[in-house]
């Protein structure tokens, strides 16, 4: 008996796990995304790094500056590039 009930637990949370599953953006999205914030301020692909896609279909990009040796949060949203205003805790239009 205690080894039917564990087995149930397990087949829910293997059922419950696969459906929790995140979503990859393809290798075009990705460049869509990259070539999309290159075009609105010219930050160089080359220095992005692909991170994520989140559930609303949003592509989060890390940025790696030259000048300030700092890393800035970028994402694709909607065909729209934002970047993550930390201080502030909101995307910006960018």
């Amino acid at each position: 008996m205690r080894a039917s009930i564990v087995n149930i637990i397990t087949f829910t949370l293997a059922v419950t796990m696969i459906g929790c599953g995140k979503k990859e953006a393809t290798e075009s999205q990705v460049n869509e995304c990259k070539q999309l914030i290159y075009s609105h301020n010219g930050y160089e692909p080359s220095r992005m790094d692909y991170i994520e896609m989140k559930s609303d279909g949003s592509i989060i990009i890390k940025y790696h500056r030259t000048t300030s040796n700092k890393t800035w949060t970028l994402r694709c949203y909607k065909g729209e590039p934002q970047v993550w205003a930390d201080g502030g805790k909101v995307w910006l239009d960018i």
